[in-house]
């Protein structure tokens, strides 16, 4: 089961998310695991890769209305490493 919860990240307009419906609102650390869903819907799905990080995410409960919670969110880089001969060498 999933419930919808809304986000917004400054000026822009408030986005709609499905998240499970066991994170509970109410608890400060299911509210990092929330933004943290709102952060990787914002940089996937809104050109959010586009903008500057961190950033802020107000979470809602309805379209309306007043947070239920403001998180700084921040994009972690993680490294991806490839190996390869090096040229010229025919392994």
């Amino acid at each position: 089961m999933s419930k919808t919860i809304w986000y917004s990240s400054g000026d822009c307009e408030r986005f709609e998310l499905r998240i499970p419906a066991t994170l509970c609102i109410e608890r400060p650390r299911e509210q990092q695991t929330i933004a943290e869903l709102c952060a990787a819907d914002f940089h996937y799905n809104h050109d959010g890769w586009r903008s500057d990080w961190p950033r802020d995410l107000s979470l809602y409960e309805s379209e309306r209305g007043e947070p239920f919670a403001v998180l700084n969110v921040d994009w972690e880089v993680m490294p991806r490493f490839v190996a390869k001969p090096p040229s010229g060498v025919n392994p």
